[in-house]
């Protein structure tokens, strides 16, 4: 698999599990490495790639790439976090004294509850912000089933089940169009996309290593970073797909669960 195109640049947001656990921000070509915070995360990237959302000891972190500037919202805590397209809102899930997914307002800091389960997987918001979409195990074997939630309604609709889905996270991602929804199949180290629409998904990588265990967009749509577990790189290896060819290109030097990328 080759390397990506010369003119390809960006950041890939990653996190590692050695030498310690932490997130970092490397260079596509892995001659840049930046640690951005120790002992944390699976970390959001908004949008335009300037702000990085995780979770910490005392709430969650919010940093701008930019400027280095943190801020925190005390006192509120979870997993799975996503931007809402214009990076007003995160949408976490929390566990412990309340469960399910909520949605917390950065201007005024107050959090709205739209699920009460604990174990939603967030596959990302509608381009216009109004609805989340997320994963949940569905009532057959068939795979997770996804839901769809409007922010302003609380209602909830089921969209469709993400057909041979992983059984223990299929570790769904909105396309930020809105169109595709990728996912981690049974195997747990193939890929699907599925249109929105509702048409039948199509795999995307077979069984190409041990596992998946990081899928994320870049923020037009048309490629996804994908890290899989090998038994070289164990904390994984980026590579980086074109939905509509299959076409690959593996980053060197480039280890961890991605996170977020950002392409200029």
């Amino acid at each position: 698999i080759p390397a990506p195109p010369a003119g390809l640049n960006g950041t890939v947001i990653l996190t590692q599990l050695n030498p310690q656990l932490q997130i970092v921000s490397m260079n596509m070509n892995g001659a840049t490495q930046q640690v951005l915070a120790t002992d944390a995360a699976r970390a959001a990237l908004n949008a335009d790639g300037t702000l990085l959302a995780y979770t910490s000891d005392t709430g969650i972190v919010i940093r701008n790439l930019s400027s280095g500037e943190i801020s925190t919202i005390a006192g509120s805590f979870g997993r799975n976090i996503h931007w809402s397209p214009d990076s007003r809102a995160l949408a976490t899930v929390k566990t412990g004294n309340t469960y399910g997914i909520f949605v917390v307002d950065l201007e005024t800091n107050a959090m709205t509850q739209l699920s009460n389960l604990g174990y939603e997987a967030i596959a990302g918001w509608s381009p216009d912000g109004s609805t989340l979409y997320y994963a949940i195990p569905g009532s057959s074997s068939n795979g997770f089933q996804l839901r769809a939630v409007n922010l302003a309604t609380s209602e909830t609709r089921d969209v469709f089940i993400l057909e041979n889905s992983s059984r223990k996270s299929p570790l769904p991602a909105l396309s930020p169009d809105g169109k595709w929804v990728a996912y981690r199949a049974s195997d747990n180290s193939s890929l699907y996309i599925k249109g929105m629409d509702g048409s039948p998904a199509r795999q995307v990588l077979d069984n190409p290593a041990q596992a998946i265990n990081g899928i994320t967009w870049e923020k037009e749509g048309h490629l996804l970073a994908v890290s899989l577990i090998t038994q070289e790189f164990p904390d994984g290896e980026v590579f980086l797909i074109d939905p509509d060819s299959c076409e690959s290109y593996r980053f060197p030097g480039l280890t961890g669960e991605v996170d977020g990328i950002n392409i200029p």
